[in-house]
């Protein structure tokens, strides 16, 4: 199951379009970028955290995900 579209433009437009959204436990880890009122943001999904933990970093380069 992924996360329900409609709900993800709520979450972003009420916190004023942030760069990136980052959540997890989807069974669906992905990079989704996502233009909504003319803002260009990226969606970043984790791995589900039973059976493919993973983490993340954040730098001048970017969002990159890592599996553990």
């Amino acid at each position: 199951m992924d996360a329900n579209p409609e709900e993800v433009n709520r979450i972003l437009t009420q916190f004023n379009y942030p760069d990136f959204f980052i959540h997890g436990h989807t069974h669906r880890p992905n990079y989704h970028s996502i233009n909504l009122d003319g803002h260009q943001m990226q969606r970043v999904v984790l791995g589900d955290w039973y059976e493919q933990g993973s983490y993340l970093t954040l730098d001048l380069h970017g969002i990159k995900t890592y599996q553990l």
